[in-house]
């Protein structure tokens, strides 16, 4: 039996995922708390969500599970380039994670796409 381990948009979201949360908690401050800490819900949900989906098999609670993914892929990308606005510091670094995010809702759209039959 496949896992959700095998799909690149579980493992591009896994590895945005770890790199958000290593992101915030090296910049964590008062002023962008709560961007950093939707930015981290929204990474964590893009995950969950996909291994969510892949478990329940095909049909249509799967294809809102993989929905939810893909929304949540998109507002950690928007929670990036907020970031990106909103500091100056790590600019390149954000560049990155801005890159990994929209590559994972990509992915994500991909699979979603295709768990419609």
């Amino acid at each position: 039996m496949r896992t959700h381990r095998e799909l690149l948009a579980w493992q591009k979201a896994r590895t945005l995922v770890i790199a958000v949360h290593r992101y915030s908690q090296a910049h964590w401050c008062a002023a962008l708390g709560d961007v950093l800490s939707q930015l981290r819900r929204a990474a964590l949900s893009t995950d969950l969500n996909i291994v969510e989906g892949h478990a329940l098999g095909a049909g249509r609670k799967c294809r809102n599970h993989f929905r939810i993914a893909l929304a949540s892929a998109a507002e950690t990308a928007a929670a990036l380039e907020l970031l990106r606005e909103l500091t100056t510091s790590d600019a390149r670094q954000l560049d990155d994670l801005v890159a990994l995010a929209n590559e994972t809702r990509y992915l994500t759209f991909r699979l979603w796409q295709r768990s419609r039959g």
